[in-house]
């Protein structure tokens, strides 16, 4: 029911909405143009919606018939109809004699005509409830949602949410359960060459429930994207209620989405999301939210349950390993053939090595490191150093071809070794215009060198490195 008085009535479109909870037979039953007097109300306003009335068990309705209320100064007591209110409480003489004043004193222009009031009335009571739990959304209709927004990704001309009242949905998307992840992540140090500033932090990326098919993403356009964008009552971890969402399936016509646009009727400057309070009181909290409340409760203690399962799990697996170990038993593995299979087919690749790691395990003929450049630094100085005529000697693979040995040579040998050497020649012939930034030389150490220049300093240096 719409309501208006004197403080509005010269503009159309401002009126307040009442809404009545009361059981069919108690309903009020006001006609065109009637008064109405309304004690203990509350006032409502519910997200980025308009400022309503609301009826309470302690609420007083007072109906007076429009044609019967007489001119002030009588009062308006002859024109009460107590079949159509709900009387707390008489009213005094001075509240009689306002209803008078009041009701012909206002300009009643903006009452609609008797075949416009019949025709509102019809259209409300063929009111259709849109209502629904996830559970039994359908494909190309629209919907009532109370839901749990669980992720909000913001693309600019559109708001996606997605959305979850702990209900399942077979044609929703599955979020698998994938344990629980880090990320690694370096302080000042991207490549990881200081290990010690390194911190295990959670993924932000990964999906952090309700697992299953309970969530649905939702495409909200126009003032519904602006409304999420400004408010703080409409992001993650909050209920909301979202008015005519259209429910279809998606672009890979495999899952439904839902999508919240402007309204048609009242312009898209209207906004169809009510931010719910469950905080309120549970005699006046909204049953449907109730309910969602406690489907929420016990789906985190079943998850809770079942990540315990999992964790336990793990650890007896860590246990068995452990004790198998301790017992000199082979651990069980189901890789291990796989693993024993590439062992044989790199056999013939690790044959080529045989004669180079022969050389490499003869004892080093000790070296002097006195006359060494110090400034360069061996990678490996504690590996064997090999010869230049071992390197260059072409490595061979031993085969076994149909019951017969064959040696192949080897195209190429991935290899490292360590040398020591005596520089003879380098290009380019000046060292400054080498293109690496690592081979530049100090340009004021070129000045101590004497006449000889960076090229035969280098020359006669013996350093050690790897190839």
């Amino acid at each position: 029911m719409r309501i208006y008085d004197k403080s509005v009535e010269d503009n159309d479109e401002s009126s307040l909405a009442i809404n009545i909870f009361l059981p069919q037979k108690d309903m009020p039953k006001p006609a065109r143009g009637d008064f109405v007097v309304l004690l203990r109300l509350k006032i409502q306003k519910r997200g980025f919606g308009d400022i309503s009335l609301l009826t309470h068990r302690e609420s007083g309705i007072y109906l007076f018939t429009g044609s019967k209320i007489p001119r002030p100064p009588a009062d308006a007591s002859a024109a009460f109809s107590p079949s159509t209110s709900r009387v707390k409480r008489a009213l005094n003489k001075v509240e009689l004699a306002h209803i008078s004043f009041s009701y012909h004193g206002l300009d009643k222009t903006r009452i609609p005509t008797e075949f416009e009031f019949e025709t509102r009335v019809i259209q409300s009571r063929n009111f259709k409830e849109k209502f629904s739990e996830l559970k039994d959304l359908k494909d190309g209709t629209f919907y009532d949602l109370l839901v749990y927004i669980v992720r909000a990704y913001d693309s600019g001309d559109r708001v996606s949410l997605w959305v979850s009242d702990f209900t399942e949905n077979q044609a929703f998307y599955h979020h698998e359960y994938k344990g629980p992840k880090t990320a690694v992540v370096q302080e000042g140090d991207p490549y990881g060459y200081q290990a010690k500033f390194s911190k295990n932090l959670p993924a932000t990326s990964s999906w952090e429930g309700p697992f299953g098919k309970r969530s649905m993403q939702v495409t909200c356009y126009d003032s519904h994207a602006e409304a999420i964008r400004t408010g703080s009552e409409a992001g993650k971890g909050h209920w909301v209620m979202l008015k005519n969402v259209q429910v279809k399936y998606g672009q890979n016509g495999a899952n439904l989405e839902g999508y919240l646009r402007g309204d048609r009727q009242f312009g898209e400057s209207k906004v169809n999301m009510i931010p719910l309070n469950f905080h309120e009181d549970p005699d006046t909290m909204d049953p449907r939210l109730y309910r969602a409340l406690e489907r929420k409760r016990a789906y985190e203690r079943s998850l809770k349950a079942q990540k315990k399962q999992i964790d336990d799990a793990a650890a007896a697996g860590q246990k068995r390993k452990s004790d198998a170990l301790a017992g000199g038993k082979p651990v069980p593995n189901s890789k291990l053939s796989r693993r024993e299979k590439r062992a044989r087919q790199k056999s013939a690749q690790n044959a080529q090595n045989a004669q180079v790691a022969q050389n490499i395990q003869q004892p080093d003929t000790p070296v002097s490191t006195q006359k060494m450049n110090p400034q360069v630094k061996c990678e490996n100085h504690t590996k064997p150093t090999s010869s230049l005529s071992d390197i260059l000697t072409n490595a061979s693979a031993d085969l076994d071809i149909d019951g017969e040995e064959v040696k192949l040579p080897m195209p190429f040998t991935n290899m490292n070794y360590r040398v020591n050497v005596r520089i003879t020649n380098f290009s380019p012939p000046i060292y400054y215009n080498s293109p690496s930034p690592r081979g530049l030389l100090n340009m004021t150490s070129w000045k101590t060198m004497g006449t000889q220049t960076p090229v035969q300093v280098w020359m006669t240096k013996t350093w050690q490195t790897t190839r």
